[in-house]
């Protein structure tokens, strides 16, 4: 089902030394049929030309919006930065290195629209860029088949979800933003919707900010702590999984 087309959303993509793979995310979001979008690109002072190539783009007659940071603030503040500029009910997230499926928007518009609920998500297919070595923190089993999407790069959020559960907590810069998020919005008891259908495909190469750094598993580690011992508090116990 495609979605009307007076729907609107904005879509929000930080990005750090993103210069190899932006374009091909701006254009698999800009091909969203049926919506008219508002693209915000928010450059976390890129070092590689990566805000060059959004303003070419925008040049080229690419709907895109580029804001940028002085200094490097991590991504969370990126994307606190573009849902600041954000215009539309409808908010949307793409990291600098997925691909969105050609029917994300329509899907998951037309999920909103017959559930009533407040966050749609869908499936991922995870991709290993071509010519690089498979990373070792790349578990086989995330490339055989396509499995629930709890990424931000997955979902479709009205923007009264921010407005209850606030936005990304800055001081989280190994990637445990998102999870973070992810949990305060379940203790919210936000209603969400899982699709079927793949709405993402994330790709895995050689600079992910996901991949298993020290940082990262400390980071991560403290925030499913922190979310499981808020959970415990509430008498709902303390696993934290979808």
């Amino acid at each position: 089902m495609n979605a009307p087309i007076d729907h609107a959303v904005s879509v929000v993509i930080p990005t750090y030394s993103g210069a190899r793979h932006i374009a091909a995310t701006i254009d698999s979001i800009a091909a969203q049929p049926h919506v008219t979008l508002q693209i915000i690109v928010v450059d976390d002072a890129s070092p590689d030309g990566s805000a060059d190539i959004v303003r070419e783009m925008k040049a080229g007659g690419t709907p895109v919006e580029l804001v940028s940071h002085t200094e490097n603030r991590g991504v969370a503040a990126a994307r606190n930065t573009g849902l600041a500029a954000a215009r539309h009910d409808l908010i949307a997230f793409c990291d600098h290195d997925d691909l969105w499926a050609p029917d994300k928007l329509a899907l998951q518009i037309a999920a909103l629209e017959q559930t009533g609920c407040d966050l749609v998500l869908g499936h991922v297919e995870h991709f290993v860029e071509p010519g690089i070595e498979v990373p070792a923190w790349f578990q086989q089993r995330w490339g055989e088949s396509a499995h629930p999407a709890w990424f931000l790069s997955a979902a479709l959020v009205r923007r009264r979800v921010f407005e209850r559960v606030g936005t990304f907590d800055a001081t989280k810069r190994n990637g445990g933003d998102d999870v973070d998020w992810f949990a305060r919005v379940k203790m919210a008891d936000v209603e969400i919707v899982v699709l079927d259908e793949v709405v993402l495909h994330r790709r895995v190469h050689d600079q992910n900010l996901s991949a298993m750094t020290r940082q990262h598993n400390a980071e991560l580690l403290e925030v499913i702590r922190a979310a499981a011992a808020a959970r415990s508090a509430r008498g709902l116990g303390e696993r934290i999984d979808p």
